[in-house]
């Protein structure tokens, strides 16, 4: 999950800044770029099982994360908009 003290995202959010300024202009390949980026100077490009086990379970956790935060709802926004496809 992405909730961490506050005192880590004072420290945090000013590095970040100018990546996020720019992000609602990049494309899937640039954010994509990015977060490889991060990952793999995380790792120190020391890959062992652990570490990379590590990195694939924070991907996935962020992506699920993503998906129930932010998809679904607006998944049922539009399913209320124009009707359920199950029904």
């Amino acid at each position: 999950m992405p909730y961490v003290k506050q005192e880590v995202r004072d420290y945090l959010d000013p590095k970040l800044e100018a990546i996020t300024e720019v992000a609602p202009h990049l494309g899937e390949g640039e954010l994509n770029y990015i977060i490889t980026s991060i990952v793999v100077a995380w790792t120190g490009k020391a890959y062992d099982y652990s570490k990379l086990n590590r990195a694939h379970g924070t991907f996935f956790s962020a992506a699920a994360e993503f998906y129930r935060r932010l998809v679904v709802p607006y998944e049922r926004q539009k399913q209320a908009e124009y009707g359920d496809v199950y029904l």
